[in-house]
């Protein structure tokens, strides 16, 4: 990692990452993989994407680009990490600060890599510390102070899945947007063009928001056993973005999907090429139609179906209710 840096000393580095149990200390070795980023903004894993693969010539131990890290292990230059701004002091306890290192250090001049050859083992544990304070209200704010500052237009995308984030103070961003303008960082469509094309919000969409069922007050829930639970009307669980292509994804970036066995409707996970994961949405009569198979998505008692569409039926019928704050999805 430090031999990296010698080399360039705009280059965060990050080990593979493995674990180790905090119930029985058990350690699992990680497989190869870098860190993207879904809707609720904690990092997750994600195979080598095949640009990655072609720009290393298949080397598998030369550094992999990574949109993002674990924000437990890395190393910088220390004079780097300070021209670039450190940590923003406005975020408290923890979670985003990694994100916004991960951000700012390929918008501003840097760039992330994970080593393949250095590997460091993590105990994951529960949380033991105390604080000052509301944790949920903590790292809300501090998702908004990483969302206003860096995310520029793409920011609405966030706002739509989860609705109550956006009524928690960010606090005085003054300085960070000032550090942004002073360092001449790209923009985040940049970033996600350039160093996230696999990223979901670079799909175009024509709906975003919650699915009700006219039949009674339950909503599509990913989080749901038979996937339908009482509206809550704060996204999360219960958002579903509609692609132009078809996909109804949710915040964990799964796919509503007809099953190829039976007419249930289940959650995968999403694949392009899939076209049992194809719907679409007819506003006038309120179906979701099945691409595939002609069928309506139904709000059977027994769970989520697809059944021949009946006009008089009205478990057929949705509404798709949009939690985005700007009419225009397509091309944002």
């Amino acid at each position: 990692m430090l031999s990296r840096i010698a080399g360039d000393r705009s280059v965060v580095t990050v080990p593979l990452i493995d674990g180790i149990s905090s119930n029985d200390m058990t350690y699992v070795a990680n497989r190869l993989h870098i860190n993207g980023l879904p809707w609720n903004l904690i990092f997750t894993w994600m195979l080598v994407p095949q640009r990655e693969i072609i720009r290393t010539k298949n080397n598998r131990t030369a550094p992999l680009r990574t949109p993002t890290h674990v924000g437990c292990a890395f190393a910088i230059d220390r004079d780097f990490f300070f021209e670039i701004g450190s940590y923003d002091e406005g975020m408290d306890i923890w979670g985003s600060e990694n994100v916004e290192l991960a951000w700012r250090t390929w918008m501003c001049g840097g760039s992330m890599e994970i080593l393949p050859c250095s590997r460091i083992a993590h105990l994951f544990r529960v949380s033991t510390y105390s604080f000052d304070g509301n944790s949920n209200e903590i790292t809300t704010r501090n998702n908004n102070r990483l969302i206003q500052v860096w995310m520029d237009e793409f920011k609405d995308l966030i706002y739509a899945a989860y609705p109550n984030w956006a009524a928690t103070p960010a606090g005085d961003l003054t300085e960070r947007i000032n550090l942004r303008k002073r360092l001449k960082c790209k923009s985040f469509r940049w970033y996600l063009g350039n160093i996230y094309p696999e990223s979901v919000w670079l799909k175009e969409y024509t709906m975003m928001g919650n699915i009700k069922s006219l039949a009674e007050n339950r909503c599509l829930d990913r989080n749901a056993k038979n996937l339908m639970y009482q509206c809550h009307g704060i996204g999360s669980t219960q958002f579903f973005a509609h692609t132009k292509s078809g996909q109804l994804l949710t915040v964990n970036e799964l796919c509503i999907s007809a099953s190829k066995e039976n007419p249930t409707v289940i959650l995968t996970k999403c694949a392009d090429k899939d076209k049992s994961q194809l719907w679409n949405y007819n506003k006038e009569m309120q179906w979701i139609k099945h691409r595939e198979s002609d069928l309506c998505m139904k709000n059977d008692k027994s769970g989520v179906i697809i059944e021949k569409c009946d006009s008089t039926d009205v478990r057929l019928k949705w509404e798709y209710k949009s939690t985005l704050k700007k009419a225009k999805l397509i091309g944002i």
